[in-house]
């Protein structure tokens, strides 16, 4: 069953790449499905590890969602186009490289 909720969450995070709130969703659907994984497959005497994992889950969440706050109150949309032209210059080093060639 958690091997299934894991697929699911990483085919929707491919399908659903162009909102940023779906693939927020479908990332936090994978890793509450690989927290779940470890507390079944771990022993009792490791849930400290599980407790600081959780703490990292619920920061990383936090810190994913006030990006997105961020990023859709200062362009008006939730489109992942925006956060591509933030995180790579991969037309501008194409160009960059075209002009150099000439």
């Amino acid at each position: 069953m958690m091997h299934l909720m894991m697929i699911m969450s990483m085919i929707s995070m491919c399908w659903w790449r162009k909102n940023i709130i779906l693939m927020l969703l479908s990332l936090e659907l994978m890793i509450m499905s690989l927290f779940t994984m470890m507390i079944m497959y771990m022993s009792m005497s490791s849930m400290f590890m599980l407790l600081i994992m959780l703490a990292m889950m619920i920061s990383g969440s936090s810190f994913g969602l006030s990006l997105l706050v961020s990023i859709s109150y200062s362009h008006n949309s939730s489109h992942s186009f925006y956060i591509n032209m933030l995180t790579s210059d991969k037309n501008y080093t194409f160009n960059f490289l075209l002009n150099i060639n000439k």
